[in-house]
């Protein structure tokens, strides 16, 4: 392979105007470094200030239970046999061991203490902005296009989900891994070196184990052979370059790609996940997929009214919705098409974000939600590389042809990131704690039972049962079908010992979530109090295959056979834990 693949010309859309691309001469020498290290720190100050607020925050009771605050083996101690768990398990629907081994050392480091967690967040998030900036830089060679690139991907409230939530860990830490491949992949193309290209190999794997959304980054290393690195679709690409050699050494990534594939799918279907596909229509993934590509966009332009939750339309979009979005997204595409030439890097952008999006914009239902901002942590920057590329080229080209035009346009684009610093500032403070999030979440949408039932358990948690029961019901009203809502309403019940409607609350739930453990053992305990000790022992039974030591269900059972006058069977379970102990 020709080692000069990385060559920058001036002509090409990658270094626009004449002028910039003189000016970045200096580059090469001393003076160049300290252009990139003050550039890189302005950045790492900007982020920092932006996501000040997540080191205040506490945890929430969206999944940061599951990975972190109720997790046994997270917060074990770091054993073969809890590293063993995280390379096997399917725990939330996921293969991603690695994000699962960063969890656990953070309990080392900071306990159960939320801060050491957030921050670990934040650095990450640090740490993809200015590898978003290095790699920008060493395609093209421009640092304030790439600097401006990098500060809408670090400060952008769109991205305050992925950093703010503790349990989505797995979103900066598998962006992480993409970057270094994607580095590693830039510097075999500047001068092809085997380990170069099995370090990118490597980081890609490494992605892949951290979260399986990045099983795209060979799609985009193909994309960036076209352009900036221009190994495909020029005239001058380069001897032993061409389409077909820049597919085929993409064979590594991609067979790794599919089997992340196979395992994320294995994991969701384990745990029920993609059980929304089979309940929503085709049609309606489609529409929905339609109108969350163009929704992404407009949050980009005017991030307003985010929410942790959105609930999923399912078929309630009307045409004209769905019509405007189409054309909307298809005019992008057009004129993307029509400038592939003159301005590739548009085409390059728009699909990046077009195809990064895939794995999670709802052809293929996950979960209950119709979008979330944590899905455009990656995509974005395709959109962010046409709008700054875009408007560089504007100004290069006598777009401005006011005098003295640049300077009030560097004083507009400082102005507008920090606008959005100030946004991602309080967009982040609504993290704080379980109330103010899901407060704001019913603020910003319609119909949002997630946010009535957590809501609702956040403050059954502060010993307000009145107001949870009020959410409770509200989230039932807009979805019946909610198991989880029946089972928080179930627990408030019980608690205030209305024995028969927390039953008709478990019931209802089990007959739509039939393997929930603990709705199981609030009806044994439940069924007990009534004397209806038979049935209890059903639920006692569901819950112990799923903890065969679980202490309470085994008091339970053993309650229940000695009250059927099954002595033996009774004390045989009480004698359950010491045996299990001893095995």
């Amino acid at each position: 392979m020709s080692k000069n693949h990385g060559r920058r010309r001036p002509e090409d859309g990658a270094t626009g105007s004449g002028r910039e691309a003189s000016a970045q001469a200096p580059d090469h020498g001393s003076a160049g470094f300290r252009v990139l290290l003050s550039a890189g720190l302005l950045l790492a100050v900007m982020v920092g200030t932006a996501f000040r607020p997540v080191l205040d925050n506490g945890f929430v009771n969206f999944d940061d239970d599951k990975y972190i605050t109720e997790n046994v083996r997270v917060q074990g101690p770091f054993s073969h046999e809890n590293v063993r768990w995280a390379f096997s398990t399917t725990h939330a629907g996921n293969w991603h061991p690695l994000t699962w081994l960063s969890h656990m050392a953070d309990v080392r480091l900071y306990a159960m203490r939320p801060a050491g967690h957030h921050l670990t967040n934040l650095l990450l998030h640090t740490a993809n902005t200015l590898l978003v900036f290095w790699l920008l830089h060493a395609l093209t060679g421009l640092v304030w296009r790439s600097f401006f690139v990098a500060a809408l991907f670090g400060v952008h409230p769109l991205h305050v989900e992925s950093v703010a939530w503790a349990a989505e860990r797995k979103d900066v830490l598998s962006a992480l891994f993409w970057m270094l491949s994607m580095l590693a992949y830039v510097r075999y193309c500047k001068a092809s070196r085997p380990g170069r290209y099995w370090l990118a190999v490597l980081w890609f794997a490494c992605g892949l184990m951290a979260k399986p959304m990045v099983v795209t980054l060979p799609f985009v290393l193909l994309l960036l052979d076209y352009w900036p690195l221009r190994r495909w679709g020029f005239a001058d690409a380069g001897a032993g370059s061409s389409l077909g050699r820049c597919v085929a050494e993409k064979a590594p990534f991609c067979l790794l790609a599919a089997a992340a594939c196979f395992a994320t799918y294995f994991a969701q279907h384990q745990t029920g996940a993609v059980a929304q596909s089979e309940q929503l229509a085709l049609d309606s993934r489609i529409c929905n997929a339609v109108v969350a590509y163009a929704g992404y966009l407009l949050k980009t332009i005017w991030p307003a009214n985010l929410s942790v939750f959105y609930p999923h339309p399912a078929g309630a979009l009307s045409p004209a919705h769905v019509g405007g979005a189409l054309a909307f997204l298809a005019a992008i595409s057009v004129y993307a098409a029509r400038r592939i030439k003159s301005r590739p890097y548009v085409a390059v952008g728009w699909l990046w974000y077009l195809g990064t999006l895939v794995p999670v914009i709802g052809l293929v239902q996950v979960g209950l939600q119709g979008m979330a901002d944590r899905y455009t942590y990656i995509p974005l920057i395709g959109i962010f590389l046409v709008l700054v590329w875009r408007a560089f080229d504007a100004v290069a080209h006598g777009a401005f042809p006011v005098s003295g035009a640049r300077q009030p346009l560097i004083a507009l684009a400082g102005a507008f990131l920090l606008t959005l610093m100030i946004l991602t500032h309080r967009q982040a403070g609504h993290w704080r704690n379980s109330i103010a999030l899901f407060t704001n979440a019913l603020a910003c949408t319609r119909n949002n039972y997630i946010a009535h039932t957590n809501l609702g358990a956040a403050l059954a948690n502060q010993g307000d049962s009145e107001q949870a029961q009020q959410h409770y019901r509200e989230a039932l009203r807009i979805k019946p079908d909610y198991a989880f809502a029946r089972f928080n309403y179930g627990f408030v019940l019980f608690k205030k010992g209305r024995a028969d409607e927390a039953l008709a609350q478990f019931s209802a739930g089990l007959k739509i979530a039939p393997n929930d453990a603990n709705a199981h053992l609030c009806m044994g305990l439940l069924l007990n109090g009534k004397g209806r000790f038979e049935e209890a022992l059903g639920h006692f039974d569901a819950v112990l295959r799923a903890n065969p030591a679980h202490a309470l269900a085994l008091q339970g059972e053993a309650f229940s056979l000695s009250r059927l006058g099954r002595p033996r069977e009774a004390s045989s379970v009480s004698q359950r834990p010491r045996a299990l102990k001893g095995s």
